[in-house]
């Protein structure tokens, strides 16, 4: 754990000496200020964020090959897709359950190199690096963003879950599309992440989720059928996992801590947040 704890110092030390700048007062005399987030340069946010992306990146990149319960499959493919022809490649119907793009992805990497750290490096670049320049585009707080976005599975997945970990980060590209209402550029982005893991297309939700507007009534109404969905939900699975997947089947995990921290959040968002202003 000493290189997380020594990560997370490194940010917030890194965060405070970028936020302090020199102000020159009408005496001509230099006075050291710290600006409000808000009010943060964008020379200051990008050099954070490619400071402590680029670290992150590193240790990602640099971990132990038995790092990520999956990388006992996504190695040895590695080495495997990593060495074969273009045309065998393309050949393939199926490699495991492994996504087109994927494959193509490990074929790329391969032409630069055939070790596996260089692979694994590919791989934290292409996972974590959209999600800093998601950071230094649309986050007041940097530093918060960060922490927040450490404590959460879309960031540990990154150590395992190769194909999802990438796939979740070129969606990161799509969000500014969604504010900007550039729907065919939204969707060929999420169609190309769904090359990765075909469940990048579940965020093609996004899209309308974000331009539907919900008044306070409709929001608390949602908060109160979640228990329902919840009481139910192993006969909606079933009814679902038909029109979806017929094998699928259920992972009972008992994974329902983060489920409750987004609850809380979202009804933390009910009660605080103006209606007029997007949240």
């Amino acid at each position: 754990m000493t290189i997380y704890i020594l990560y997370y110092i490194f940010i917030i030390v890194c965060y405070y000496m970028t936020n302090n700048v020199a102000i020159v007062t009408s005496n001509n005399q230099k006075k050291e200020s710290t600006l409000a987030y808000s009010d943060r340069p964008k020379n200051k946010e990008c050099t954070f964020v490619v400071l402590s992306f680029g670290v992150l990146i590193t240790i990602l990149g640099l971990r132990h090959q038995s790092m990520g319960i999956d990388l006992v499959g996504y190695l040895p493919s590695f080495d495997f897709l990593g060495r074969l022809s273009w045309r065998e490649l393309f050949e393939i119907q199926q490699w495991f359950n492994y996504e087109k793009g994927y494959m193509i992805f490990n074929k790329i990497v391969g032409l630069i190199s055939t070790d596996r750290q260089v692979f694994l490096f590919a791989c934290a670049l292409c996972a974590i690096g959209p999600v800093g320049f998601l950071f230094y585009k649309k986050s007041k707080n940097t530093l918060f963003s960060m922490i927040i976005y450490l404590g959460l599975p879309v960031f540990v997945i990154a150590f395992s879950g190769l194909r999802q970990a990438i796939a979740i980060g070129i969606t990161a590209f799509s969000y500014q599309l969604i504010h900007e209402k550039k729907l065919i550029r939204f969707v060929l982005i999420i169609l190309f992440a769904s090359t990765f893991h075909s469940s990048a297309l579940l965020f093609l939700a996004a899209y309308p989720l974000y331009h539907f507007k919900l008044n306070d009534t409709v929001r608390w109404v949602s908060v109160c059928v979640l228990p329902v969905i919840w009481i139910l939900r192993t006969p909606l699975f079933v009814v679902l996992s038909k029109l979806v997947k017929d094998n699928a089947e259920i992972d009972n995990n008992n994974a329902i801590t983060l489920f409750l921290v987004f609850l809380v959040i979202y009804i933390f968002c009910i009660l605080f947040a103006h209606t007029e202003k997007k949240q």
